[in-house]
């Protein structure tokens, strides 16, 4: 059977100072990502999750996030938005770039 290419991601930087933003919420900041990714499939992806990885200028590893159970389903080569977001533990200057996976999906089951 030939592989298939799944989701591609296409997330983008929202602004020019950089990828990663925050916002305040009750609970303390939060950092998110937001971007939009496409499902390169001739199927039907739904319940999918997402992870975040956060680096520092170096690129070493700083932070993470996940996001699960993506609201809907994300069709056939369709493109949809997500955002990731978690809560932030370091100064924002550290956050200097992010990666974005698909870490888990089910396939949907879709009515005849």
């Amino acid at each position: 059977m030939p592989r298939r290419r799944i989701i591609a991601f296409l997330a983008r930087p929202h602004n020019r100072r950089g990828p990663v933003r925050e916002y305040a919420a009750a609970g303390g900041p939060i950092v998110y990502v937001v971007g939009r990714m496409k499902n390169e499939s001739d199927v039907a992806w739904e319940r999918v999750g997402f992870q975040a990885t956060f680096c520092d200028a170096g690129g070493r590893l700083i932070d993470a996030a996940t996001e699960g159970d993506f609201p809907g389903m994300v069709l056939p080569h369709a493109e949809v938005a997500f955002k990731v977001s978690g809560s932030k533990h370091l100064p924002m200057s550290r956050y200097a770039d992010h990666k974005v996976s698909v870490v888990e999906a089910e396939q949907a089951r879709l009515w005849p």
